[in-house]
């Protein structure tokens, strides 16, 4: 995840630096970038919550038997 927000650091400084943005597009560039870097992290804490789910099941279901 830092990777990514890293990424998004590089890529908004360069088109910066290019002067391929204007300021107003800058500030929207900023924000979609931020965006896709959270997605990471939103995918990041459902798969982590879905393998706790499995182990929990796993154990649960040893204390039936």
């Amino acid at each position: 995840i830092p990777i990514e927000k890293d990424a998004s650091k590089r890529a908004y400084k360069m088109l910066v630096e290019t002067g391929e943005l204007t300021e107003e597009e800058g500030i929207g560039v900023k924000k979609v970038l931020d965006s896709a870097a959270l997605t990471y992290i939103a995918s990041f804490t459902i798969s982590l919550l879905s393998f706790v789910r499995f182990i929990l099941y796993i154990f649960m279901s040893r204390k039936r038997d």
